[in-house]
Order: C-alpha cells, then structure tokens, then sequence
C-alpha cells in the first residue's frame, strides 16, 4: 500500500511541477506589459519567481516524501 501511495504522490508532484513552470514561463515570457510602469513590471516579476520558489519547494519535499515511502516499502518486501 505504501508503494501505491509513493507511486501516486510522485506522479501529483511531477504534475505539479510542469504546472509551476508552465505558469511562471507564461507569466514571464509570454506576458504582455508594453504599456505598463517599470514599477508594475518589477514587483510582477519579482512576486513571479517569489511564487515560484515559494510552490515549489513544498512540492519537492512532498516528492521526496513519496520517494521515500517507496524505498520504505521495497525493503520491506524483501
């Protein structure tokens, strides 16, 4: 069960992850500011790589939690 589980976590984290950079990789290079104040544009991208590291640091411990439910439950069966 622990397997199942590890197994389901780290494909909901792999998801997640393509999902955070698909959003930051939109948000920086495909936005469209042109008319907009150096202001603006500074604390935009400053609060989108703030984001960035601020999701995707849970998801990574959340994968490295399901790696390890794997590792546990691989020994465990032998």
């Amino acid at each position: 069960m622990k397997l199942f589980f590890g197994y389901f976590i780290q494909v909901i984290c792999l998801i997640l992850f393509l999902m955070i950079l698909l959003v930051v990789v939109n948000n920086l290079l495909l936005g469209k500011h042109d008319q907009d104040d150096s202001s603006f544009l500074i604390g935009y991208y400053i609060g989108t790589l703030i984001g960035l590291f601020v999701m995707s640091w849970p998801t990574y411990k959340f994968f490295r939690f399901g790696g390890k439910l794997i590792a546990k439950s691989k020994v465990k069966d032998e």
